[in-house]
Order: C-alpha cells, then sequence, then structure tokens
C-alpha cells in the first residue's frame, strides 16, 4: 500500500542563559546572565509503502512495515528575559527553519474501528545526507518516533 502523510511533533522547551555585555565602561556592572528559552517544534511529510506481514491490508488487524522518504522541518525560536537594552548587548539570532530529507523505516499495527482505523508506529528516521559521492550537511540528526492516531479511509 502506497502512502503520504503529514506529522506534526509537539514543541520541546529549553532553558539557558546568555551574557549581556554593557555598552559603555562607566556602566557599573560590565556584564550580566540574560536568561534564554528556545523551543524547537518538527513538521514531516512524507510519501512511501506499507507491506502487511501478520493480517490483510484493511483487515480487522494488521501488523505491518513501513518504509517512507520524507522531508523533515525544524523550526526554531527564542524568547529573551528583561535587560536593559539601552545598557547591555544580547546576542540574539534569527534561526531560519532546517530541513533534513530522510529515509523512515519502522513497524506499525492497525485495528479496525468500524468507520476507521487505529494504528500505532515505530520509525527510525535516518538522514538522507549522500548525493551520488558528495556529503550534504546535516542539520537534523538521526531520529526516532511513535505515531499513534486514527486513519480514514478514502473509499
Amino acid at each position: 500500500m502506497v502512502t503520504f502523510g503529514f506529522n506534526y511533533y509537539m514543541p520541546k522547551s529549553n532553558s539557558s542563559a546568555t551574557t549581556g555585555y554593557s555598552f559603555s565602561s562607566s556602566t557599573t556592572l560590565s556584564s550580566r546572565a540574560v536568561s534564554v528559552g528556545d523551543k524547537i517544534g518538527f513538521m514531516q511529510f512524507y510519501v512511501g509503502r506499507k507491506r502487511s506481514f501478520v493480517g490483510e491490508t484493511d483487515g480487522s488487524f494488521t501488523l505491518y512495515g513501513i518504509a517512507e522518504f520524507g522531508l523533515l522541518v525544524a523550526s526554531i525560536s527564542s524568547q529573551y528575559g528583561n535587560f536593559e537594552e539601552t545598557l547591555y548587548s544580547v546576542y540574539t539570532s534569527e534561526f531560519e527553519p532546517m530541513t533534513q530529507l530522510t529515509i523512515d523505516l519502522g513497524v506499525g499495527v492497525e485495528k479496525e474501528l468500524g468507520f476507521g482505523y487505529l494504528f500505532s508506529g515505530l520509525k527510525f528516521n535516518l538522514p538522507a545526507n549522500k548525493q551520488g559521492d558528495q556529503i550534504v550537511t546535516v542539520n537534523i540528526p538521526a531520529s526516532i518516533s511513535f505515531n499513534f492516531g486514527v486513519r480514514i479511509p478514502f473509499d
């Protein structure tokens, strides 16, 4: 069975600190800590194939293998804590969304519900970073994803 779809991964938050440096040597503190909150989210678009190992496609229960080709997109945003912007300079950066082609391999199960199918799958998302003899820079590392949901077939 040929598949295509979209996955949305819940954003992950991280807290850290950076240093703000004073514009002037007459400022009492020459530097100060500034809190930073980063948030990274992922979306994946994919096309692939499922092959049943146990049961039949669209049967009451199916165990299947997954092979997909995908595009993983990561967006990053940062929020900086309060500091006196007229007294201190903090290095801030705007992140462009990162993209990575992936080859996804995994296994899944499906159970018929009557109106559709309850499914769950475990996939390994491997970076597809070789083009001929050239290595393409990898922005996003390999990952594991667990998916579940309801599949409603278009008959």
